[in-house]
């Protein structure tokens, strides 16, 4: 059997209010990342919701300072989020710092 490979869930909308999209929503993420993480056989070993976190203030939380330490101790091998503008926005460069930080 393969190692599982150990990696976070990122949960993240823009406003409250978004929370309920069907689109960004917390639910479809969830159950995008749910189908993934059995796809991939993943080890979630945390999980962070972050409401009223804009794509461009991100990198400024506390949840992703703890991720980034995560992932630079080697405890944790990737950020598992239902689209990649959960955790960046490619329109503005200095969101990629994340990804900087981590290697």
């Amino acid at each position: 059997m393969m190692k599982k490979i150990n990696v976070v869930a990122l949960f993240r909308v823009s406003t409250e209010e978004q929370g309920d999209n069907k689109r960004a929503g917390i639910a479809r993420q969830k159950n995008e990342i749910k189908k993934a993480n059995e796809k991939y056989n993943l080890n979630i070993i945390k999980e962070y919701l972050l409401i009223d976190v804009s794509g461009a203030n991100i990198i400024n939380t506390p949840e992703v300072s703890e991720i980034i330490q995560l992932m630079q101790s080697k405890q944790i091998s990737g950020i598992l989020a239902a689209d990649i503008d959960r955790i960046l926005r490619a329109k503005d460069f200095s969101s990629f710092q994340l990804l900087q930080e981590c290697i």
